[in-house]
């Protein structure tokens, strides 16, 4: 029994840790009462994505921002499971099958684009994550 409230316990603190890192209810609110992008970006400035958010200020590109949070909500993600014992991976790994199957989504729709309808998605797929 003592191992596993031993790795209970180690979970559940890193687990805890982590939660500082998100946003909290206060700030969806402001964020949902925001009058434009400019002023959720600034908003979100003090936050753990200010590096990704980064990527409007300087190229003006949401699509960029977004795929830029996906790939740190995917690294965060593979940080976790990097720390848990492999029976207790079995749930995290489930819920990254999610953002594999978005990614899956997106090639077949860019695929799509290209084959089918004969359509340029050249800067499009600088969206698609690559990583394993």
């Amino acid at each position: 029994m003592l191992p596993r409230m031993h790795s209970f316990g180690f979970i559940n603190a890193y687990i805890r840790s982590r939660l500082g890192n998100l946003i909290s209810q206060e700030m969806f609110t402001q964020l949902a009462s925001a009058a434009s992008v400019e002023e959720m970006l600034a908003l979100l400035k003090h936050t753990s994505y200010h590096r990704e958010l980064q990527l409007y200020s300087t190229t003006g590109d949401i699509r960029a921002v977004e795929f830029a949070l996906t790939v740190h909500e995917i690294h965060t993600m593979k940080q976790i499971l990097s720390n848990l014992h492999s029976s207790h991976a079995v749930l995290s790994r489930a819920l990254m099958m999610e953002h594999e199957t978005a990614v899956v989504k997106q090639a077949l729709r860019f695929w799509f684009e290209r084959t089918v309808r004969g359509r340029s998605t050249g800067q499009l797929t600088e969206y698609l994550y690559r990583e394993e």
